[in-house]
């Protein structure tokens, strides 16, 4: 009952993270400003539970490259795109962008060698980019800067896809996950200060309700609470158990988009999510990337399996 909790619990915050773009005038609050106070807020929280673990992160060269390649894939593009991408199209459209991830991950693997052809999954990888073209394809006769918005959208399971393949072959041996998130939050940070800075985008959180500014404070304490629970459910239950996060963030996103937005979904928006779905299950029913660390866990199994059979004769 508590991993399902912890799952809930993670992807209730993770759909907030990326609806909060819909609470700002872009033209006000700018999405890099939204980045940089959400990596703040994460990078301050797991810092200060390194801290009070007595664990810290490492910085020599092979971990800086880790850090600043693994956070542009996995958080600064895929979050800095939704940011923009969501004051012009529905909030529940960049949750169904970010449950693509497992769908374009295992393309990618198989184009460049990494995962064995399936055609169960294969056919999950159409299934889910034709529910993709539902979507997108009636919305095109519509106004061209939303067709370019939702193309651009594509770039956010593109780049965690990427986050996932990179992130599993680059991960450094004996390493735990929240001192290399930290260190990749904290990275992220440190480019994003001068970049706003240069872009005249940068801007300290408001305490004035009346504000757009106004949700940085309650942006960065959810980032900082939701990378945290996401890394408990990971050392609780797996990678495997966490790749369902996209369902529920997939979920979080439609529904505050119905409650809040007033967006309306039509029959054929609806199928395509079924769609969408139907094939994340049928290419993602066995992970298509692990850490170093699970396939360290897999070679210590079967060498005691070994020593058991051969024990036994």
């Amino acid at each position: 009952m508590k991993p399902l909790l912890l799952l809930l619990f993670t992807g209730l915050l993770s759909g907030t993270l990326y609806s909060a773009g819909k609470l700002t005038d872009p033209e006000v609050v700018a999405p890099l400003t939204l980045l940089l106070w959400q990596v703040a807020g994460g990078s301050l929280v797991l810092c200060l539970v390194l801290l009070l673990r007595g664990q810290r992160m490492r910085w020599d060269r092979r971990y800086r490259h880790y850090y600043l390649v693994g956070g542009l894939l996995g958080v600064s593009i895929p979050y800095a795109l939704a940011y923009l991408v969501v004051s012009r199209v529905p909030v529940g459209l960049v949750g169904i962008y970010t449950a693509l991830s497992p769908l374009l991950t295992y393309g990618i693997s198989r184009l460049l060698g990494h995962e064995p052809g399936s055609w169960r999954r294969w056919s999950g990888l159409v299934l889910g980019l034709v529910g993709v073209l539902m979507i997108m394809l009636p919305r095109g006769g519509g106004a061209t800067a939303e067709w370019h918005y939702l193309l651009l959208g594509l770039g956010i399971p593109l780049s965690l896809a990427l986050s996932n393949i990179y992130r599993s072959r680059a991960w450094p041996e004996g390493s735990q996950p929240l001192p290399l998130a930290a260190g990749m939050l904290s990275i992220q940070g440190l480019w994003l200060i001068p970049l706003t800075l240069l872009l005249g985008q940068f801007q300290l959180p408001s305490l004035d309700p009346g504000q757009d500014a106004s949700i940085g404070i309650p942006l960065a304490l959810v980032a900082g609470v939701s990378y945290l629970s996401t890394f408990a459910l990971l050392r609780l239950s797996g990678p495997v158990y966490l790749s369902q996060l996209g369902y529920v963030i997939t979920t979080v996103t439609v529904t505050i988009g119905i409650l809040f937005f007033n967006e309306q979904y039509g029959t054929g928006d609806w199928l395509a999510i079924g769609l969408i779905f139907s094939g994340i299950l049928l290419t993602g029913r066995r992970p298509v990337w692990r850490s170093q660390g699970s396939r360290i866990a897999d070679l210590r199994g079967s060498r005691l399996n070994r020593q058991r059979a051969t024990n036994a004769t």
